[in-house]
This record gives structure tokens, sequence and C-alpha cells, in this order.
């Protein structure tokens, strides 16, 4: 807990969640128009717009709001919906997409890959709201549910804590309608990228057609012009490549094998030279690289770590660096609950043993 705002809440987290709940139940709770902030993202530094709403009350009352939106969302959703979900990351994806390639040559011949233009920005607020309404009778809920959806100058705020379980809540019947779709072998969601398998081109195309108008008519999205049926890349048995990768969620999907990314690759193997230099590894490097190997678990690239990665950082020495950081921060956090446990025992039972005013008169 670096920032002081946040450390000032836990230290009162009783007396801020009083706060919160009277705020709640008065519908006192008034959301500033989030700024937008440019950050560059990625070893291409990808420019991206974020919102960064103030963590007392604006998080903290979304957060509130997930732990009802959270169980309505889940209930229904689609069961290859991914993206900052637990257990539904890109590694996750990587592993599904993978796995139907391995299992399904024939299901699998053919790709069409899409994704929503400027996702977030584009959600149209009156047709969130209004499914909100459709789906939740509960007036209390929504109307601070509103507020949150409206606090954006356009569309869901990218960076909100409740954006994410928006879009997927937005989703998810899409998501159904185009499980049943003639032609559609498999479908994935991550977020706002579509991917859809099937054996016949021009099925997949008629599904192409489809889509866009779904999005259109029901969402009042538009699909990026980038969108495209492709075979996925195999070998006949002259040794001729037909087709090409699909490339996602950081990996290249091949017929026969899985890769990372180039621009991964390179950051990877970069850090691992990077570590080698140091005469003394810290946690923070070694947080980073472990981070960065376990993206190499689910690609076909073994040849690569074992030149470039394997000579270059000792793996076994950087978990148990790892480890034993973790164990000292839990153990610190542990103590500081029980520290301001104690305080507030200690403040009750202050409380209760002063005489009142009345007997020390008396007395």
């Amino acid at each position: 807990m670096k920032k002081a705002c946040v450390r000032k809440v836990v230290e009162n987290i009783d007396k801020e969640a009083e706060i919160v709940r009277d705020m709640m139940l008065r519908h006192d709770t008034g959301f500033e128009t989030y700024e937008l902030h440019t950050i560059r993202e990625g070893i291409k530094r990808k420019r991206r717009e974020i919102a960064k709403p103030r963590f007392k009350y604006d998080q903290m009352i979304q957060h509130v709001l997930i732990s009802q939106i959270r169980p309505i969302v889940l209930h229904s959703l689609y069961e290859y919906a991914h993206g900052s979900l637990e257990k539904r990351g890109p590694l996750q994806s990587a592993q599904v997409i993978s796995k139907w390639i391995r299992n399904d040559p024939k299901g699998t011949r053919y790709c069409l890959q899409m994704d929503v233009h400027h996702c977030y920005p584009s959600v149209d607020q009156d047709i969130l709201i209004r499914r909100w309404h459709e789906k939740v009778k509960d007036a209390d809920f929504n109307i601070e549910n509103d507020k949150v959806i409206r606090a954006s100058p356009l569309g869901l705020a990218p960076g909100s804590p409740t954006s994410v379980w928006h879009i997927h809540f937005l989703f998810t019947p899409f998501d159904h309608w185009l499980t049943e779709q003639d032609g559609v072998a498999h479908y994935l969601r991550h977020m706002d990228d579509l991917v859809i398998f099937g054996p016949n081109k021009k099925k997949l195309h008629k599904v192409e057609r489809d889509v866009i108008d779904y999005m259109r008519r029901e969402y009042n999205m538009e699909i990026n012009h980038s969108h495209q049926v492709f075979p996925i890349e195999w070998e006949d048995r002259h040794g001729k490549k037909h087709g090409k990768p699909l490339d996602v969620c950081g990996y290249l999907f091949y017929g026969n094998r899985t890769i990372l990314r180039e621009s991964h690759m390179l950051k990877t193997t970069r850090k691992a030279n990077k570590i080698a230099k140091k005469e003394r590894k810290t946690f923070y490097d070694g947080q980073q690289m472990l981070s960065h190997l376990g993206w190499f678990e689910h690609a076909d690239m073994y040849g690569v770590y074992a030149e470039r990665i394997k000579p270059k950082v000792n793996v076994k020495q950087l978990k148990r660096m790892v480890s034993k950081h973790a164990r000292k921060e839990n153990e610190k956090h542990e103590m500081e609950n029980s520290d301001r446990l104690h305080r507030a025992e200690s403040g009750r039972g202050r409380e209760n043993n002063r005489v009142p005013q009345e007997e020390r008169d008396q007395n």
C-alpha cells in the first residue's frame, strides 16, 4: 500500500465502510467526470488512454457495486469469454486455442478474426443502462450503477474497476448467439477480440457479415475494418506452406505449434541479459523474470529458452528470492492487522471502563 490515501482508509476501515454505506443508502454519492490519461504500453509503446477514478470514494463505491455485479455476470457468462477475469486471462486463452487447433484440425481449418472498434469509448451508455434495468429491478442498485456509467464522458472509462464487468455483461447475449450460428465450430472472446473457427470458409464469411449487422443493430457499435477469414497455416506433403498463423493474446498459433510474438520473446531475452550482468539480483528482477517465463509455459519454444535464457538466469534462485520476499510481506501484513485489531479492542475497552461524569461528581 504505497499510496497515502489507501493506507488511511485501511487504517480506519470500519469507519470508512460506514461512511460508504451511508452515502450509498442516501444516494449521496457523486462521481466526478473522469479525466483520461495517456499511457504507453508494451515493448511497442502502444498508445492507450485510461481513466483514473479517485480511490476515496469513487473506487471504493465501485468495488461495492462489483460485489453485486460479479455474481450476476458470472451466472450467465459464456464459457470462453475471457479477459481481465480470474483464470480467464491471455494465458488461459492461449491454452484453449492451442487445444482446439491440436485436437480438432478440421474444425479449426479456417479462422475468422475480428475486434470491436474502440470498444470502451464506443459503448452506448443508454443501451447498457437499459439492459441493466431489464436485468435488475433493484432501484437502489440501478441509481448507483447508472451514476458510475454516466461518470465517463464517452462510453465506458477504460481503467475504471467496473468497466470490465460492464463489457462482459453487455456482450454475454452476443456470445451465446454467436455459438449457435451455422459454421461456427469454436469461438473465444478475449474482451473485444473475437476468434471464431470453422471448417467451411463460405459459412464463416456469412458469420462475418452477421456479426457486423448484430453489433450495429443491438449495440450501435462497429467492427474494425481489419477483420478477415483465413486458413490456419499448415504444410502439405511437399513441404509447401498454406495460410497464415493466428496472431492473438501475445502468441502466434500455427497448425502444429504455438510460439510467442517476437516482441514478447525479445523483451524476455533482454531482461535475462540485463539480470545476468547484475552482481546482485533484486526481488523485482525475480518477479519480472518469472512473470515473463510464465508465457513460455504455453508455447513450443523450449529451444529458445534453453539457448537464450537458461544460461543467463538461475530460475530456482529467483523463485526462492520471490518466495522469501512474499513470506516477509505476509508476516508484515499479519502484524499490522494484529496491531490494528489490538488498538481497536483497547479503544473499546477504554470506552466501556470510562466512569460517567455523574458518578464522578457524586464521589
